[in-house]
């Protein structure tokens, strides 16, 4: 191996302190340390012990093994002892710098100094074709009254290989105590710009402090300039400047022969597909792209040419949604829509890039034809809808629907406009939010009452030809929270806020198939009619009427003797179409202390 150049300064940084305590009296053998503490190390004593002189306040350290770790330790275990200890010298950080050994081993060991040892370095080798760019940074550290230091370093490199063009970048942290952190990456711009950054210390020195009396001898060590013509003359480049970053990257694609198109720069640096997909997309890097998120097509890599900073990211959800067929959707589409990217949001993606095509493209929705149809009109209904939609609500309205599913199989995206999306979008989440809670009030009626109401009321129709007909309704006794949901739901009106009215009961007449119904509310104490309303709050049909009628006479009474209303409302798992919600660790319990002085809602239409 070779090594072309390397930079390197060793010093320590050292804070001393003056011991003002009788702390020296407990060890004579420490007094050797305080009368050596009179030697300036040339800078500006502190002349007396004045309020104005900071210090520390010094606490002894219990013992603990039989390994000593510390010079003193405090002699009673239960209460720490404690010392004033002031600064030796003044100065913003009473602390100064030294290359001097005989400075550096006055302060070595002694127990009243903080001492650091700094070693910096960056070098360039050379071995074969390749050119290795390195900056190290170590401290050993040992903080006062402490014998033993404490080590960490940082180690950054670049490895270019001049004849493939690929680079690997390294990161090594190490801790004190801990072990090693590592990070390794392939031709990774992301993590090439991280050690190009000025903090670093790569190509820009990191500064120490310009009062330090070390400061013109590091500044004669690292010399930027001839660090720079080095490194470009290794790399065959021309000069060094502060694109160096895009210069590395218009010689990567050059040496890899990569096919870019204009404003290639942000594709490469966030999205680079490794040689596997340019092999198969006979380089072009558009094309490889795509291909390794799983969605190239025609219709794809028009849209990214088209829109040069166009969100992959929600492209893709759509793509993996619409399934393989996904170029006739995305077709469908308005262009305006692919125009709305945040480049910024897209960002948020970029570091889990990987993880996200493997999870988003085997997410398991299975969609109907009409969903798919649907997520078209709904982007096409409003000029507001961006990817955000895509990425956020829609994706979460799907992943609601595939949970949902297991409880009812028929489920699916009906909404054809935003708005419609918006309602529907709501209805989900109430369902959810019933299941994460785990459980609903459920209103306990007697039994012979419940008979009753519900026994099937047969009204007789005149047709207009003279005949009659025979009509069905089934009348039902709403019991439970998710039943108000559903009916409200259906019925596209509020009557699910009035699940928690004691003095109403809420009867729903419906036809035996449930898809025609009149949703009732009668008086508990009187069993008269309230409302009845149809659907979205509309007057009920005339046959519906007459049921009703009939239905008027058994709750009036039972209001009578006193047996329309709850007995008691207890706390019970929830149901979905007949199936329980399985929570985990809950306590069913009687909910009646739950009420607390809830005050009766105002007899509004549903």
């Amino acid at each position: 191996m070779e090594d072309i150049l390397t930079q390197r300064f060793h010093y320590a940084t050292i804070i001393p302190y003056k011991d003002y305590s009788k702390l020296c009296d407990k060890n004579h053998s420490i007094n050797t340390f305080i009368n050596s503490l009179h030697v300036l190390d040339g800078l500006f004593l502190a002349e007396n012990t004045s309020t104005n002189i900071k210090g520390t306040i010094f606490s002894l350290p219990e013992k603990r093994g039989k390994k000593r770790t510390h010079y003193f330790h405090s002699e009673n275990n239960e209460e720490q002892e404690k010392f004033q200890l002031n600064y030796l010298y003044t100065g913003k950080d009473h602390s100064f710098d030294t290359i001097k050994d005989n400075q550096i081993k006055r302060h070595f060991g002694n127990p009243f100094s903080d001492i650091t040892i700094n070693t910096v370095e960056r070098s360039i080798k050379r071995h074969g074709d390749k050119v290795t760019i390195k900056v190290y940074e170590g401290h050993k550290k040992r903080k006062l009254n402490a014998i033993y230091f404490k080590k960490m370093f940082n180690v950054s490199s670049i490895t270019f290989n001049l004849v493939t063009g690929n680079f690997t970048t390294l990161f090594i942290s190490k801790g004190s105590k801990l072990p090693a952190q590592k990070q390794f990456r392939t031709n990774s711009f992301n993590s090439l710009k991280k050690i190009l950054l000025k903090t670093s210390g790569l190509f820009e020195k990191r500064d120490i402090n310009e009062n330090s009396n070390v400061y013109d001898l590091y500044h004669e060590s690292f010399n930027d300039v001839e660090f720079q013509n080095v490194t470009v003359d290794s790399l065959g480049l021309d000069h060094f400047s502060k694109d160096f970053f895009t210069k590395i990257m218009t010689k990567f694609v050059y040496v890899k022969k990569i096919k870019v198109s204009n404003d290639y720069e942000f594709w490469i640096e966030n999205f680079y597909p490794t040689e596997k997909y340019l092999k198969k997309n006979e380089r072009k890097l558009m094309a490889s792209i795509l291909d390794m998120f799983k969605i190239k097509s025609k219709i794809t890599i028009k849209l990214i040419h088209d829109n040069t900073k166009l969100d992959i990211f929600g492209l893709s959800i759509l793509c993996y949604l619409f399934g393989d067929k996904y170029s006739k959707y995305v077709g469908n589409i308005n262009p305006k829509f692919f125009k709305k990217s945040n480049v910024e949001k897209m960002k948020d993606y970029i570091p889990i890039k990987n993880t996200f095509i493997k999870d988003k493209s085997t997410h398991g929705y299975v969609l109907t034809d009409n969903e798919k149809e649907n997520i078209v009109k709904i982007i096409n209904s409003s000029e507001f809808i961006d990817f955000d939609f895509v990425q956020h609500e829609l994706l979460d309205h799907f992943n609601m629907i595939k949970k949902l599913r297991a409880y009812t199989s028929d489920l699916q995206m009906r909404a054809r406009t935003y708005i419609e999306f918006k309602k529907e979008h709501s209805e989900l989440t109430k369902q959810m939010s019933l299941i994460k809670k785990g459980w609903v009030t459920e209103y306990i009626f007697v039994d012979r009452m419940i008979l009753e109401v519900e026994k099937p009321i047969n009204v007789e129709i005149e047709l207009p030809d003279g005949e009659q007909t025979l009509d069905i309704f089934y009348p039902y006794i709403l019991k439970r929270d998710e039943e108000y949901d559903e009916e409200g739901s259906f019925m596209h009106h509020c009557v699910a806020t009035y699940s928690d009215k004691k003095s109403s009961i809420i009867i729903s007449i419906r036809t035996k198939d449930g898809l025609d119904r009149t949703t009732c509310e009668f008086d508990c104490q009187t069993g008269k009619l309230i409302q009845a309303k149809h659907f979205c709050n509309k007057q009920p049909p005339p046959e519906m009427e007459l049921a009703i009628e009939e239905l008027k006479d058994k709750t009036e009474y039972y209001a009578r003797i006193g047996l329309l209303h709850s007995l008691e409302q207890k706390r019970v798992p929830v149901k979905i179409n007949g199936v329980e919600i399985v929570v985990e660790d809950r306590e069913p319990r009687r909910i009646n202390d739950l009420w607390g002085n809830l005050g009766l809602r105002n007899p509004v239409p549903f």
